[in-house]
């Protein structure tokens, strides 16, 4: 009984290499790329004569408008990386599903079942 429990309960996967995986982030990636320079053009321009306090709160509003880009742009990924676990959680009878940063050891890695669910092959 133990095996069993051990077996259903100690799955994980690799969030992280999920979501590098996923076939939306090289377009997420070059849109964040787009935005960054985008910004450093701004700043150029923007900051033409200012002081260095200045430049420094236009250089942190230009950060913060990426950041804001980039989480934009990761929230649908992140959200069928889960969706796609929970499908392969659901095929393999399982109750839960842990990051693998987690794991100190063992487990059942199902990365790979994930990776085939969110890209088809």
């Amino acid at each position: 009984m133990m095996m069993h429990l051990l077996r259903r309960y100690g799955i994980y996967v690799d969030f992280i290499y999920l979501m590098n995986q996923h076939p939306d982030t090289v377009q997420a990636n070059n849109v964040l790329k787009t935005e960054q320079e985008a910004a450093k053009q701004e700043f150029e321009t923007k900051s033409v004569g200012m002081n260095d306090q200045d430049k420094q709160k236009l250089d942190q509003k230009l950060a913060q408008r990426i950041e804001q880009k980039r989480l934009e742009l990761i929230k649908p990924i992140s959200e069928k990386v889960v969706a796609a676990t929970n499908a392969v959680a659901g095929e393999k009878g399982l109750s839960i599903v842990i990051g693998k940063n987690e794991v100190v050891c063992g487990g059942t890695d199902i990365t790979a079942d994930v990776l085939k669910k969110i890209t088809g092959k």
